[in-house]
């Protein structure tokens, strides 16, 4: 009874975390607003954006086992920037486009084991800022945005190349600060400002060219919003609606190619925030309410995180496979099985029934079946979400840990 009576307990707040934010560190550049940023190779860059005086080219790393900022080398531009679009492909980061005393269409490479930015191959048309870019199988692509005018072209960029093709334009009207992002291979693309709000959402099929419309966004006409992907669903939070700041988060599912409204984003309402996801939890932080610029900065758990609290998300060129965590209930130490898929890294991490991080390791990934074993003696009895990754892959389920 008394088992039966504690795991009762700590079950309830653990669900709880679904559907829920938590704030993490504040991002330790200044305030700001219409920054940009990606994730990497297991950490979250944000950099550039302005202030109401100021444009800024400094770039900062986040690391979300120690929820740490680090500076990094500034973006190799001779003016601070706003408005620009960042993407992640592979081993690199990308920030392309923007405002810095003109409308840019330059495109930089971060490569994070040198700490250097390198310029590569000028997006193929007129500069602008308040474009919208994401990353598909590979690729990189941008488009729509503003200068002086409301643009509706779509570019792919090849990073083998370095290299720029123009693609089917967007499907809808032209417009700027719009939110897009990448869900399974197809980009989903809408709201922003063109001859006023709006609220069309489209998907871009990259195999054959062509634009598609979808439902309209949930939370009708918006501009500014921050938008990301986590669990092969997308998400878009924030923004500027009926001249309103707002903090509402929706959710849409391309399998239904539906709407639900979520849980209010953490912070106060903004818009020009910064969005981006590690694959399973999303993150959107800084912005501005137009009297406030923000620094805060608030992590996002999706159902599916508990919906299927012993699965793993779709596996990629580098995935695992976690075969087996046992003993589970624990007393001291847990073993984990897996296979890896061609992963350099594996990442542990638990986090407590309240949402706090509260253990991490890092192990180098081998090839065939694996044993990773955490010493928890010291944890606190509870139940807690265990949470293995690689670059590209995840995998979530509850551990107890008893005395």
């Amino acid at each position: 009874m008394k088992l039966f009576f504690t795991l009762f307990l700590f079950t309830f707040p653990l669900q709880s975390l679904a559907d829920a934010w938590i704030q993490k560190a504040s991002f330790s550049g200044s305030a700001r607003h219409a920054a940009t940023g990606f994730f990497l190779n297991g950490k979250g860059y944000i950099g550039t954006g302005g202030t109401f005086s100021v444009r800024k080219k400094d770039f900062w790393e986040w690391n979300p086992a120690t929820d740490a900022w680090t500076q990094i080398a500034d973006l190799a531009v001779s003016q601070g920037r706003s408005g620009s679009v960042g993407f992640a492909i592979g081993d690199y980061g990308y920030i392309s486009t923007g405002y810095d005393n003109g409308y840019q269409n330059d495109l930089w490479q971060y490569d994070p084991s040198g700490n250097s930015w390198t310029q590569k191959s000028d997006v193929g048309t007129i500069g602008r800022h308040y474009a919208v870019a994401f990353e598909l199988n590979g690729y990189g692509y941008l488009g729509t945005g503003n200068k002086n005018f409301a643009m509706q072209d779509f570019w792919q960029y090849d990073p083998a190349s370095d290299s720029w093709s123009q693609e089917a334009d967007f499907g809808g009207n032209a417009r700027s600060s719009a939110t897009g992002f990448g869900i399974n291979g197809k980009g989903y693309l809408g709201i922003g400002y063109g001859n006023g709000p709006l609220k069309d959402f489209w998907e871009y099929d990259p195999s054959s060219n062509s634009w598609t419309q979808k439902a309209d966004f949930g939370g009708g006409e918006r501009s500014d919003a921050a938008g990301f992907a986590a669990c092969g669903l997308g998400y878009i939070a924030t923004g500027v609606s009926n001249s309103q700041d707002q903090n509402d988060l929706w959710e849409y599912d391309p399998a239904s190619d539906t709407w639900t409204e979520k849980t209010n984003f953490g912070g106060s309402a903004r818009d020009n925030a910064v969005a981006f996801s590690d694959g399973t939890y999303g993150y959107v932080g800084t912005g501005t309410d137009i009297f406030n610029e923000f620094s805060d900065f608030w992590q996002y758990t999706p159902d599916c995180v508990f919906s299927n609290i012993n699965g793993h998300s779709a596996s990629t060129a580098k995935s695992i496979k976690v075969l087996d965590v046992s003993p589970n209930p624990v007393v001291a130490d847990a073993c984990i099985r897996l296979e890896s898929g061609g992963a350099e890294e594996v990442h542990v991490t638990l986090y407590s029934s309240g949402g706090v991080l509260t253990y991490h390791q890092s192990f180098a990934a081998q090839n065939g079946d694996q044993i990773l074993t955490l010493h928890l003696e010291n944890l606190n009895t509870g139940i807690y979400l265990l949470h293995v990754s690689c670059e590209n892959d995840s995998y979530s389920r509850k551990l107890i840990r008893m005395n």
